[in-house]
């Protein structure tokens, strides 16, 4: 049954300092571009920690995707959609009882096939300081929802979770979930099977669900080897990881394509088919951030250090006339800071110094080997500062000096260096892949496959990082047989507060044009705390579009779906894998742009029971709801 989105009727109608450049006029040349509405649509959005970007989803069944955006550590919201080109925070309304846990990855789907959207949200354990048990937000829509992950048996509570991924494992109509989590004495990665009578209940080792490699981050589905099913992709810091065909019989462990070999330092994975062969191509991106160093005056002029000081000293030379504020890694005792020659602890975090307190006077040599500690100090009557980092063996800081007058920073010294880790494209093939750096100086974190411009191709947008200071993310634009970067992401290249995470997709405005959401809260405190959470709205072209939202006759999300859809352009096919990259959920509606064609000639959906359904002649720009027949 293909139907028409009844509430669409109208519309179905018809060490750097960088700075940020306003968006050029021949960004339109490549057929997209973005503003940034984070003000306009949410009035005042999150800012501070992240652990992904959100969840997309329509949980209250109008059309219009909502939002989930766990906050790491911070309390959770789901920003509800007014279906006026903005987000009102409805968290308290819809999950009362909210409150703060080291929130990481979640994702919706319709676990119980009652036609609404439930929520499983990933929680960690506080860097491993206690427990964190997951929650399963159960849609009771219009009633509000209800947390029930104890009840259903998804609590999980030492498994230090970081990202779900939902899918029914032994076709029983039912859907299960693989609960990712960190490698530790009491986790590891689960899959919960969903049981008939209500509940979920841990797979057994037997059943041949057995990741070979620890720490395990997110999982994937995908057709990797071209059979027309899908397959189960986990992954850690090393691609491929672990890949396994999975049935009703249990799992078997697979190879990806021949001829793969194995990159290691992998962050996120997108997956997508973008040379139209339909083999499964892949963007791995490679950024660090855990093990870079990075000394830099940001965009606010403050001071920011990230770095990990292994038995030596990390010494930095600076100038500033006016106040300076310490802020440090959180959770660390004051007297972690010592000042001047005397070695004075500091009594509070974070520190006001003014120009006149005497115990920063003197500047202290280096001293690794009497321990961890941070020194500052400077000499009286001069504005020339000195900080240093220092360890007998490993110690980690996040730190910003703040002041009210000018930082200059005038030297450092005891900087790790590396080789840059470049995000790597994966082009498969049935013989040999072929392996390609866009650019072989860039690292980035996080990653999203979509057609922005609608033309009928795959694009990506990368967010790019840093240890200390946040960098321009950049956007793709794919051309065919190579990708061609857009100057300042078209418009999307994000703020340079914070340290760049995650990003999602969704069209959030039901305008047919796929629209952009980051957070920049990755990383240690104080270094995440002024990221800013940032949607931008995609301005559309002339290019036409189809969107699709399945209802299965087993299973209502219709996972393992495959829509293939025709044009005189050719045929392109877009797989139901539910949206899931790292910590992350993009919307699970299927978006094709069709670029001048108004109309598609054949309409495919094998269903994840193999049935097919066919449909002819369906007209463009319209948000359609398809059951199996």
């Amino acid at each position: 049954m293909l139907m028409n989105s009844p509430h669409l009727g109208s519309l179905l109608a018809g060490v750097v300092l960088f700075a940020l450049a306003v968006v050029p006029a021949h960004a339109q040349e490549y057929g997209v571009r973005f503003e940034d509405v984070s003000k306009s649509a949410m009035g005042s959005p999150p800012v501070g920690p992240s652990f992904g970007a959100g969840a997309w989803g329509d949980f209250n069944q109008d059309g219009y995707p909502d939002l989930w955006l766990g906050n790491h550590a911070l309390e959770a919201q789901l920003w509800v959609n007014d279906r006026q080109g903005g987000f009102l925070d409805r968290t308290k309304t819809w999950m009362p009882g909210m409150d703060s846990v080291d929130s990481h990855g979640a994702a919706w789907a319709d676990f119980d096939n009652d036609g609404d959207l439930d929520l499983i949200e990933c929680v960690g354990s506080r860097f491993g300081t206690g427990v964190g048990p997951n929650r399963l937000w159960l849609s009771r829509y219009p009633q509000p929802f209800a947390e029930v992950a104890g009840l259903a048996g998804l609590a999980y509570p030492n498994g230090r979770s970081r990202t779900p991924l939902w899918f029914d494992w032994n076709a029983d109509g039912l859907l299960d979930v693989v609960i990712t989590a960190f490698e530790s004495s009491k986790s590891r990665d689960v899959l919960f099977t969903q049981q008939p009578g209500g509940g979920f209940l841990p797979e057994p080792l037997s059943s041949g669900f057995q990741p070979t490699f620890q720490n395990t981050r997110f999982a994937q589905l995908g057709d990797f080897d071209t059979d027309g099913k899908m397959e189960l992709l986990l992954q850690s810091r090393n691609f491929p990881d672990s890949a396994m065909e999975y049935g009703p019989a249990g799992f078997t462990a697979i190879d990806l394509p021949p001829g793969m070999d194995p990159v290691r330092n992998v962050q996120d994975v997108v997956v997508g088919n973008f040379d139209g062969d339909f083999d499964l191509d892949f963007y791995l991106t490679r950024e660090p951030y855990w093990s870079s160093d990075e000394v830099a005056i940001g965009p606010d002029g403050a001071l920011r250090v990230a770095a990990k000081v292994r038995a030596g000293e990390l010494r930095m030379v600076f100038r500033c006339a006016g106040t300076l504020r310490a802020e440090l890694i959180e959770g660390i005792d004051p007297s972690f800071l010592l000042l001047g020659s005397q070695r004075v602890p500091a009594d509070r975090l974070p520190l006001v110094l003014r120009q006149g307190d005497r115990r920063v006077w003197g500047k202290q040599a280096g001293t690794a080997q009497e321990g961890d500690a941070v020194y500052l100090g400077r000499e009286p009557d001069s504005d020339y500062w000195e900080c240093v980092v220092a360890s007998a063996q490993e110690t980690e800081v996040a730190m910003i000096l703040r002041s009210d007058e000018a930082i200059k920073l005038v030297s450092v010294e005891g900087l790790r260096e590396r080789e840059p880790s470049p995000d790597i494209l994966l082009w498969s093939s049935p013989t040999e892949p072929r392996y390609e750096a866009l650019d072989p100086q860039f690292e980035g974190r996080a990653a999203v496959a979509a057609d922005f411009d609608n033309d009928g191709d795959l694009d990506l947008y990368v967010v790019q990082s840093g240890a200390a200071v946040n960098r321009p993310n950049r956007l793709y634009d794919n051309v065919g047989d190579e990708f061609v970067e857009i100057p300042q992401a078209a418009g999307a290249a994000g703020s340079l507060l914070g340290v760049g995470d995650g990003v999602s997709v969704a069209d959030y405005d039901c305008d047919g044009f796929l629209d952009i959401l980051i957070t920049n809260g990755a990383g240690l405190r104080p270094l995440s705390l002024d990221g800013p959470v940032q949607l931008f709205r995609n301005q559309g072209n002339s290019h036409h579009w189809l969107q699709i939202d399945l209802i299965g006759a087993t299973t209502k999300d219709a996972i393992g779906a495959i829509v293939q859809v025709t044009t005189p352009q050719g045929t392109q096919r877009r797989d139901q894998t539910g949206g899931m990259t790292r910590s992350t959920q993009s919307h699970a509606r299927l978006h094709f742009g069709l670029g001048p064609h108004e109309q598609v000639s054949e309409l495919r959906i094998v269903w994840p029971n193999r049935k097919v359904d066919i449909y002819h002649d369906v007209p463009a720009d319209q948000i359609l709801t398809i059951r199996q027949r």
